[in-house]
C-alpha cells in the first residue's frame, strides 16, 4: 500500500511541476514583461526545461528530475532581469 501511495504522490508532483513549468513559460505574457527580452527568454527556456524534465520523470529519471528542478529553480531566482 505504501509503495502505491508513493508512486501516486510522485506522479502528482510531476504533474504539478508540469503545470508550474507552463506557468513560468507563459509568465512573460500574463505578467506583462514580454518586451524585456532577457527576462522573457530566461522564463521561456527555464519553463520549457521544467516541463521537459517533469514529463520525462512521469516515465523514468525521477532522481535526475529532482536535481534538475533544483538547479533550474535556483537559476530562476538568481538570474538577473537586466
Amino acid at each position: 500500500m505504501m509503495l502505491k501511495s508513493l508512486s501516486f504522490n510522485r506522479t502528482t508532483l510531476d504533474v504539478v511541476a508540469i503545470v508550474a513549468g507552463f506557468g513560468l513559460f507563459l509568465s512573460p505574457w500574463y505578467l506583462g514583461y514580454a518586451a524585456e527580452a532577457y527576462a522573457a527568454r530566461n522564463a521561456w527556456i527555464v519553463g520549457a526545461a521544467v516541463v521537459a524534465f517533469a514529463a520525462l520523470a512521469l516515465f523514468a529519471f525521477h532522481q535526475v528530475e529532482e536535481w534538475a528542478n533544483l538547479a533550474l529553480g535556483l537559476w530562476t531566482v538568481i538570474a538577473p532581469g537586466r
